[in-house]
C-alpha cells in the first residue's frame, strides 16, 4: 500500500513538472525533494555495493588482483548505476535535457567504483581513501554529462565526491548497531548514503541550473 501511495505521489509530481514549458522550469524546492527521494530510493533498491567496509586494512599486493572479480564488480556496479541514474533522470530530464549522457556515464562510474572494491578480497586502503577514489571517479564522469548545465559544472566534482564519502561513511557507521540483519543493513547504510548524496547533489543542481537559467535570460 505504501509503495502504491509513493508511486502515485511521484507520478503526480512528475506530471505537474512535465506540463510546464521547458523555459519556465526552475529547479526549486519541489525538484530538490523529488531528486532526494529518487536518489534515496535508488540506493536502497540497488543496495549491497560490495564495499569492503568492515575488517582490517591489508596492504595491496598487485598479485592479489582478480580480473574475474574486477569484471563481475563492474557488471554489478553498472546495474546499480543503471537503477539509480534512471530514477534520477526522471527528474533531471525536465530541467537539464542536454545531460543526455547521465545514465551511460553513471553506468560506467558505478561500474568502476564497484570494480575497485571487488578487485581484491580485502580492503587495500583505509575506508575514507577507498571511498574518495570511487567518489572522484563517479563525480568526474557525472560532470561530463552536466557540461551543458553551465560553466560552473566544475563544482560538481568536489561536491559529488565529498557527498559520496560522507554519505557512505555515515551509512557504514550503522553496521556496528545492526545485528546481522541484511535488510536492515541495506536500508540503513544505503538509505543514509542516498539521502546525503541526494541532498548535496540536489543543492548543487539547484545552484547550477538556476545560474544557467539566469545567464540565458
Amino acid at each position: 500500500m505504501r509503495a502504491r501511495i509513493k508511486s502515485a505521489w511521484l507520478d503526480s509530481e512528475m506530471a505537474t513538472i512535465n506540463t510546464q514549458p521547458a523555459g519556465d522550469r526552475v529547479f526549486g524546492w519541489q525538484a530538490l525533494g523529488l531528486w532526494v527521494a529518487v536518489t534515496t530510493a535508488g540506493f536502497i533498491v540497488a543496495g549491497d555495493l560490495h564495499f569492503q567496509m568492515t575488517g582490517p586494512t591489508v596492504p595491496l599486493d598487485p598479485q592479489d588482483i582478480d580480473p574475474g572479480a574486477v569484471l563481475m564488480g563492474f557488471v554489478f556496479g553498472s546495474v546499480s548505476g543503471l537503477v539509480i541514474s534512471s530514477l534520477q533522470w526522471l527528474v533531471l530530464k525536465a530541467y537539464a535535457p542536454t545531460a543526455r549522457l547521465w545514465i551511460p556515464v553513471n553506468i560506467v562510474g558505478f561500474g568502476l567504483a564497484h570494480a575497485l572494491n571487488d578487485a581484491v578480497p580485502y580492503r587495500p586502503f583505509d575506508l575514507p581513501y577507498v571511498l574518495a577514489i570511487g567518489g572522484v571517479m563517479l563525480g568526474l564522469v557525472q560532470s561530463i554529462a552536466l557540461r551543458g548545465a553551465g560553466s560552473m559544472s566544475i563544482i560538481w566534482l568536489p561536491i559529488a565526491a565529498g557527498a559520496w564519502v560522507a554519505g557512505l561513511l555515515l551509512g557504514s557507521a550503522w553496521l556496528s548497531l545492526i545485528d546481522k540483519d541484511p535488510i536492515a543493513e541495506i536500508a540503513a547504510v544505503f538509505g543514509t548514503a542516498g539521502l546525503m548524496i541526494g541532498a548535496a547533489t540536489g543543492v548543487a543542481l539547484m545552484f547550477l541550473l538556476r545560474r544557467r537559467a539566469t545567464a540565458m535570460r
